[in-house]
């Protein structure tokens, strides 16, 4: 039985039993930028290659990005094939910290965390990590979401751990489980799936490092033989003059992060505006090494030679918050924040991800996710909100309906007018396979009303047998 049919009758079965392992939190399906390891079969790419996906549910391997005219390739990065990516960031990242390494949160933002583990993670007992590693394409390429506490979003949603994307729903299990080994949210959302608005920023520059393992193949050109390291974060930017890239560089040593040469960077996120970095380093590589070994997540003030244990206000590390323990890794991260009204991200994130909010209906239940991102077809030049819904009424799956309504402004004040309606189960839709029966809704943008700063709000609700129920809304800005 092929995979996809395998997982077409996953789904039949979970229409009688429970969609309880269902993707959610606001940065669900979103599109992405990754890396896989050498052990992850997936055809027309390696261990090198920077992988693009659409905000999306899919069960086809992500095809090629062509770039738009003047748009950066990210198939032509200068790595050479014998080295395995496994730290990415373009440095949009908004790292949520003070300079002592704990979460500080600017009032009226609110922030996410995404990360991914290595094949050996287990998950503390009872998390959704531990979940997801005894599913059969396992958890090392799964991508996961936390809210941080302190964010101005509804209490559901925040300190509260998600499975943001299987790796089912990205298509990187085809067999044997996947993993991959570097993440950046905004290389997909930015440059696959809003190439109009990435034409508006600076030419991008790619920050990485490279496996331990294959370090011997870094070219002599890119650094002095102390630097050639696993613990070395180099750069390469785009060149719009001629299409290209130029020579990768250092850009942080090991020093500068406080690590050992002889160390293994397998996870960043790094924040230019702030100056503020999270990392994550391979805990299994042998002496010399810190002793108690490093924590799976920590925070360092940009070229200050220091790391500490990123943590929540109380003491508590993330790392502990999110369900990783004992020898647990992250070897992918990044940090989302759109900002507010008075200080927008530069890369103006509120316009290409929505922010949930309260309840619209404060007695129904709200157990139902949603996302909304912004969204550019090339071909047909048409800019769409894309909002996906996953999940059912309390009672568990049944024959009903889902639709989806909008309105302008705020949330709370309405009125709703439906824009999508889905009769379920639907055998025919392409979002029938995944769990919790994924529905999505493309609002076509007109032109004249693109970009001039208006609330748009979307919220899904669905009835399931005689049981009813609604995610929160979410608010992006036109």
């Amino acid at each position: 039985m092929s995979p996809l049919m395998t997982r077409h009758l996953t789904a039949v079965l979970l229409l009688g039993v429970t969609a309880a392992a269902q993707s959610g939190g606001p940065t669900m399906a979103l599109a992405q930028g990754f890396s896989v390891d050498p052990a992850t079969p997936l055809p027309g790419y390696d261990a090198k290659s920077v992988i693009l996906t659409e905000t999306n549910f899919s069960d086809a391997v992500p095809p090629p990005a062509v770039p738009s005219p003047g748009m950066p390739d990210f198939s032509a990065l200068p790595i050479p094939a014998a080295l395995d990516v496994d730290a990415l960031s373009i440095g949009a990242d908004w790292v949520l910290s003070d300079p002592a390494g704990f979460v500080a949160i600017p009032p009226g933002n609110w922030g996410v965390l995404t990360w991914t583990v290595r094949r050996t993670t287990v998950g503390l007992p009872g998390s959704v990590i531990a979940g997801e590693v005894s599913a059969a394409d396992g958890a090392a390429a799964d991508v996961f979401a936390y809210v941080l506490p302190g964010s101005a979003l509804p209490p559901p949603i925040v300190g509260i751990p998600f499975r943001a994307q299987d790796s089912t729903e990205i298509s990187v299990f085809s067999g044997p489980p996947g993993n991959l080994d570097a993440h950046d949210l905004f290389i997909g959302l930015i440059y696959r799936d809003n190439p109009q608005l990435a034409a508006m920023l600076p030419p991008p520059t790619v920050f990485f490092s490279v496996t331990d393992a294959t370090k011997t193949a870094i070219p002599p050109g890119w650094a002095s033989p102390a630097l050639r390291s696993g613990a070395t974060v180099f750069a390469t930017t785009w060149i719009p003059g001629t299409s290209s890239w130029s020579l990768p560089s250092v850009f942080l040593t090991p020093a500068a992060m406080g690590l050992f040469a002889s160390e293994d960077l397998d996870g960043l996120a790094l924040d230019l505006a702030h100056g503020r970095v999270l990392l994550s380093t391979d805990l299994t590589l042998p002496p010399p090494m810190p002793t108690p070994p490093r924590n799976p997540l920590l925070y360092s003030s940009l070229f200050s030679g220091l790391n500490t244990t990123y943590r929540l206000p109380g003491g508590v590390p993330v790392s502990t918050a999110i369900g990783l323990g004992g020898a647990d890794d992250t070897d992918g991260i990044c940090m989302l924040d759109p900002g507010n009204a008075v200080t927008p991200t530069q890369q103006r994130i509120d316009r290409m991800i929505g922010t949930p909010g309260n309840p619209v209906v404060p007695s129904a239940p709200t157990t139902l996710q949603t996302c909304v991102a912004r969204h550019f077809n090339p071909v047909t030049t048409q800019e769409s909100f894309r909002t996906f819904m996953t999940g059912f009424p309390p009672g568990g799956p049944a024959p009903g309906f889902a639709l989806v309504g909008i309105t302008i402004g705020s949330p709370a004040v309405g009125p709703w007018i439906t824009s999508g309606f889905f009769l379920r189960p639907d055998p025919a839709s392409p979002y029938f396979a995944f769990q919790g029966h994924p529905e999505r809704h493309d609002f076509p943008i007109p032109s004249n009303f693109s970009l001039i700063g208006a609330p748009l709000s979307f919220v899904w609700g669905a009835f399931s047998g005689a049981n009813f129920s609604l995610s929160l809304p979410a608010t992006i800005t036109l």
